[in-house]
């Protein structure tokens, strides 16, 4: 896997929000991180996330439009306000510009006090060509304590850079899908 270490920096602060900031003159339009609050039933539900992208508008250097957009289908059953059963997380990932790849990497899903309660290591990598998109299910069927916090589905990912942009068009980053609960 082709990584640009300098192209970009990942901040996580306590409260666990992921940013990801361009460096150098690239400034891109960012979310990676969306929450998604989960009413409180003792019934199987699903809830459909935000959309996570980055894109690069505004670089002269760089390709044009959103570089990677990912959405998630949490689909759950008994929530309460100290828990949910997860039964599956199914994420759609986009690489919209043709020709520019991404790869996704590691998984972590971490419970209100940050423990990872279902992963992958680093080798698990999953490249998403240019122009395509690819929807994985991922069976959690699991209850995720929140202890009054939030439960995280956490990936790693890479953009990469293509034909003569500049490195800071592409690099590694993470982004979070958050759940909460809610009476």
């Amino acid at each position: 896997m082709k990584t640009h270490s300098r192209g970009l920096i990942v901040t996580s602060a306590a409260t666990a929000t992921t940013l990801l900031v361009f460096v150098g003159q690239a400034s891109a339009t960012t979310k990676l991180a969306t929450t998604t609050t989960a009413k409180r039933t003792s019934t199987a539900h699903s809830y459909k996330s935000g959309q996570l992208s980055i894109d690069a508008a505004g670089q002269a250097t760089c390709k044009k439009g959103n570089q990677f957009t990912a959405t998630a289908t949490w689909s759950l059953g008994k929530v309460t306000k100290s828990s949910a059963y997860i039964k599956q997380l199914s994420v759609k990932y986009t690489a919209p510009i043709a020709g520019k790849s991404v790869n996704v990497g590691r998984i972590n899903l971490v419970n209100g006090n940050n423990k990872v309660v279902y992963g992958t290591d680093g080798r698990y990598v999953v490249q998403v060509k240019g122009g395509t998109s690819t929807t994985q299910t991922y069976p959690i069927k699991k209850t995720v304590t929140f202890n009054n916090k939030q439960i995280q589905f956490r990936r790693y990912f890479e953009v990469n850079t293509v034909g003569t942009e500049a490195q800071w068009c592409g690099g590694t980053a993470e982004f979070a899908f958050i759940l909460k609960s809610r009476a």
